[in-house]
């Protein structure tokens, strides 16, 4: 019997700040902005990106810091760079 799994690779969005969203802003289309903690990045995080994306085109995932956090659950569990990374790879599909 054959094996027909299909490995996906995706690579992770772009970190932009917010001079190069202005730049590119022509570009762009219609933005739809989420924004969360991804802290730990879970399936509901998973599926508000990508039903996030459906309704423009090009999404921005804004991902909260640790202060927000800190309020929010008391401390950070993964370092800022470890969000950003599972926020973009959830949005890129």
């Amino acid at each position: 019997m054959l094996d027909r799994r299909v490995s996906i690779v995706v690579e992770p969005a772009k970190i932009v700040d917010f001079e190069d969203i202005e730049r590119l802003r022509p570009k762009l289309g219609r933005i739809v902005v989420a924004s969360g903690g991804f802290d730990p990045l879970h399936p509901g995080h998973a599926s508000n990106l990508l039903e996030s994306k459906k309704l423009g085109d090009t999404l921005i995932a804004l991902v909260n810091g640790d202060s927000f956090l800190r309020v929010k659950k008391g401390k950070a569990l993964r370092l800022p760079s470890a969000r950003w990374m599972g926020a973009g790879s959830a949005s890129a599909r």
